[in-house]
């Protein structure tokens, strides 16, 4: 299974802090850092309880950045799950380069969202990475299944 080491997601980090002029963009930036970070052993549980999030009075800002990592999650599975030919080529070269996969997602979610390329790859490779650690099946399963 291909992997995004956590250096690389890094420097993606690193080069997007000067650009974060919005309040989105600095969000978009910690989400990105929060997953990077190595996770803390949790309990697995067969069944977990789902509590469904509440955003009524959640910042705008924030609501924006998370409409962001659903765009980007949603992308994600559109170029592993479903073999779309949009990135048949793309996902080929996942083994040698993972700067490839990122660098197209990030293209296309920056476009959409009217922002900085630097502040969205930070985000797509943080989630690509969590996306490969987890293994593109299950991430698959939960992104269809909605657990994601």
């Amino acid at each position: 299974m291909p992997t995004i080491p956590k250096t690389l997601v890094d420097e993606y980090i690193k080069a997007a802090k000067p650009l974060a002029e919005s309040a989105v963009d600095r969000i978009a930036i910690r989400m990105a850092i929060k997953l990077n970070e190595p996770s803390k052993h949790r309990e697995r549980r067969r069944n977990p309880i789902r509590i469904p999030e509440i955003h009524a009075a959640a910042d705008k800002s924030e609501v924006e950045a998370q409409r962001w990592r659903d765009l980007i999650l949603a992308e994600i599975h559109n170029a592993l799950c479903t073999r779309s030919t949009k990135y048949k080529q793309y996902t080929g070269a996942i083994r040698d380069s993972g700067s490839v996969l990122i660098g197209m997602i990030a293209s296309k979610i920056a476009g959409e969202v009217g922002a900085a390329f630097a502040v969205v790859g930070a985000l797509v490779a943080a989630l690509l990475r969590m996306v490969f650690s987890m293994g593109i099946s299950v991430f698959c399963k939960r992104f269809e299944s909605g657990l994601l």
